[in-house]
C-alpha cells in the first residue's frame, strides 16, 4: 500500500505540473526558474538512483565490500568541484551539451555529440526501469536467492528481515531514487533527439511546441525499448552505468570544459577528441579482454579515454584552428 500510494502521488504531481507547461523550455528546463536549492536537489536526485541503492549493495556483497561506498562518495566530491564551474556553465543558457557543441564549434560537432549523449542517456534509463522490475521480484527463498545472485541482495534482505510497513517505505524510497534518475535520463534522451537532431538537422524551422511534442514521443519510445531491454539484462547495474558514464565523458569532457575558457578550441579538435576518446573507451570495455592498451592495463577505463581525448583536442585545434578566436556561442532561437 505504501508503494501504491507513493506512485499515485507521483502521478498526481505529474498531472498537476503538466498544466503549467506551455513551451519547450518549460518542459526541458522548468522555464529556467529553478533556484539554487531546487537545482541542487534536482542534480542530486538525478545522480542518486538505482546504482546508488541496489547497485552499491550488489557490489558490496559480491567483491568490493565497504569500498563500494566510493561510488557515492565520488559523486559528492564531483559536486564540490562542480560548485566552482557551474556559474560559467549555466551562463551559456543552453538546453543540452550537444547544443553547446553546436553553437561553440559547429553543427557537425553538435550532431556527433548528440549521438553519443543520446546513447549515454538511454543506458541509465534502462537501468531505472530494471530497478523498478527488481522491486517487483524481491520475494525469494534462500535457494532462489542463491540462484539469482547479489543483484537482488537489497530486495531479499528487506523482504526477509523487515516489517511490512518498513519494507514498503524502503521500496518506495528506492523507487523514488530510481524514478528521479530515470526520468531525468529519459528527459535528456528526448531533449537531445528533439533539440539537437530533429530541430538542428531534420527540421530547423520547427516551433517550440512541436519540439516539445517530439521530446515527449521520444521519451515514450525509449522507455518502451528500455523496458524490453530490462527483461533480458544479465549484467551488473554499476558495470552498465560505469560504461555509460565513461563513454559519455571520455571524448566530450575537455572540449566542453576548455571551450568555456580557451579561445583556441576548434571544430576539428572537438571531432577528433569525441571520436578518439570514445573509440578508446569502447576498445577497453568491449574489445580488450583485460583492459590493456599499448601493453598497459587500466582498471579505470576513463583515464586513457580522457588523456587521448585531451591530446587529440589540443593537437587538432592547433593544426586546424578556428576561424574566429572566441569562446562566445553562436546565436540561436530558444
Amino acid at each position: 500500500m505504501v508503494v501504491v500510494a507513493y506512485l499515485l502521488f507521483m502521478l498526481w504531481i505529474g498531472w498537476y505540473s503538466s498544466k503549467k507547461i506551455t513551451s519547450n523550455t518549460d518542459f526541458m528546463l522548468a522555464g529556467r526558474r529553478l533556484g539554487p536549492f531546487l537545482m541542487a536537489g534536482t542534480l542530486a536526485a538525478t545522480e542518486i538512483g538505482g546504482g546508488s541503492s541496489l547497485g552499491v549493495v550488489q557490489q558490496g556483497m559480491q567483491n568490493h565490500g565497504i569500498s563500494a561506498a566510493w561510488y557515492i562518495i565520488t559523486m559528492c566530491l564531483a559536486f564540490v568541484i562542480l560548485t566552482f564551474l557551474a556559474p560559467k556553465f549555466r551562463a551559456t543558457s543552453v538546453k543540452t551539451v550537444p547544443e553547446y557543441f553546436r553553437r561553440r564549434y559547429g553543427k557537425s560537432a553538435g550532431v556527433l555529440t548528440a549521438i553519443i549523449n543520446f546513447i549515454y542517456a538511454f543506458v541509465p534509463a534502462i537501468l531505472g526501469i530494471i530497478t523498478l522490475a527488481l522491486i517487483n521480484m524481491g520475494v525469494f527463498s534462500a535457494d532462489e536467492f542463491a540462484s539469482v545472485g547479489a543483484r537482488y541482495a537489497l530486495p531479499v534482505l528487506a523482504v526477509r528481515t523487515m516489517p511490512a510497513i518498513i519494507c514498503g517505505l524502503l521500496f518506495a524510497g528506492i523507487i523514488s531514487a530510481t524514478m528521479s534518475s530515470s526520468d531525468s535520463d529519459l528527459l535528456g534522451t528526448g531533449s537531445i533527439f528533439a533539440n539537437d537532431i530533429y530541430r538542428a538537422v531534420l527540421k530547423p524551422n520547427a516551433e517550440s511546441k512541436e519540439v516539445m511534442r517530439v521530446t515527449q514521443i521520444t521519451m515514450v519510445i525509449v522507455s518502451l525499448i528500455a523496458m524490453a531491454a530490462a527483461l533480458f539484462n544479465p549484467a551488473s547495474l554499476i558495470a552498465i552505468l560505469t560504461f555509460a558514464f565513461t563513454l559519455h565523458a571520455a571524448g566530450t569532457f575537455f572540449p566542453y570544459v576548455l571551450g568555456h575558457y580557451w579561445k583556441g578550441g576548434s571544430l576539428a579538435g572537438t571531432i577528433a577528441s569525441v571520436i578518439s576518446g570514445s573509440v578508446v573507451v569502447i576498445y577497453l570495455e568491449k574489445i580488450s579482454a583485460d583492459g590493456t592498451l599499448f601493453g598497459i592495463k587500466f582498471s579505470q577505463k576513463i583515464i586513457p579515454g580522457l588523456v587521448v581525448g585531451l591530446v587529440f583536442f589540443l593537437i587538432f585545434s592547433k593544426l586546424m584552428p578556428p576561424k574566429e578566436q572566441t569562446t562566445e556561442l553562436a546565436p540561436e532561437e530558444d
